[in-house]
C-alpha cells in the first residue's frame, strides 16, 4: 500500500503560510490592544487618536481571524477558502504596494536633498529590497490560487481539490 498526498502541495504550503500570518497577525493585535488600554488608563494616549487605533486593532484582529480560519479551511479543501486566500493574498499587495510608495514619496525629498549623507538613499533602496521580498512570494501565491489546471483543479496534479473553477470563474465543488 503507498502513500499518497490527498491535497497538492502547493494548498497544504499556501495554507499553513496563512495560518502562521494569521497567528502571528493575532497575537500582535492582542498585544497592540493590551498596550492600547493599558496606555490609555494613564492618559498617555490622546483622544482624537484612541478611536482610529482602536479601529486599526479591530481591523486587524479581524484579518487575523480570517487568515487562520481560511488556513484551516484551504487544508480541509473547502471551496469558499480559496476565494477567502485569494482576496488576503490581493489585500496584503496592495498594502506591500502602498507602503512602499509612501516610504518612496517620504525619503525622496532626503535622496536628493544637497549635503546628503546617503542615508534616504539607502532607505529607498532597502524599501524597494523588502516590496520584492514580501511581493515576489504574494505575486507566486497569487498566481498559484488563480491557477487550475486542465481538469480545473489547483496547483499540480496531484490528489483531488474540493474547489473548482468554472469557465465563468465561479466556484463550484468537485463531488
Amino acid at each position: 500500500m503507498t502513500f499518497q498526498e490527498k491535497r497538492p502541495t502547493s494548498v497544504t504550503v499556501i495554507a499553513w503560510i496563512w495560518m502562521i500570518v494569521g497567528g502571528v497577525t493575532l497575537l500582535s493585535g492582542a498585544w497592540f490592544a493590551v498596550l492600547f488600554y493599558a496606555f490609555s488608563d494613564f492618559g498617555a494616549v490622546a483622544v482624537p487618536t484612541s478611536g482610529l487605533f482602536a479601529l486599526v486593532v479591530v481591523g486587524q484582529l479581524g484579518i487575523a481571524v480570517l487568515a487562520l480560519v481560511a488556513g484551516i479551511n484551504f487544508l480541509k479543501l473547502k471551496a469558499w477558502s480559496r476565494d477567502a486566500l485569494e482576496g488576503l493574498t490581493w489585500l496584503f499587495l496592495v498594502l506591500l504596494l502602498g507602503f512602499t510608495g509612501v516610504q518612496l514619496v517620504m525619503w525622496l525629498p532626503v535622496m536628493f536633498a544637497a549635503g546628503s549623507t546617503g542615508v534616504g538613499a539607502l532607505t529607498g533602496v532597502f524599501s524597494l529590497f523588502l516590496a520584492t521580498a514580501y511581493g515576489v512570494p504574494l505575486v507566486l501565491m497569487l498566481r498559484t490560487l488563480r491557477s487550475t489546471n486542465s481538469d480545473g483543479r489547483l496547483g499540480d496534479n496531484e490528489g483531488d481539490f474540493a474547489a473548482t473553477r468554472a469557465p465563468g470563474g465561479t466556484v463550484q465543488e468537485l463531488r
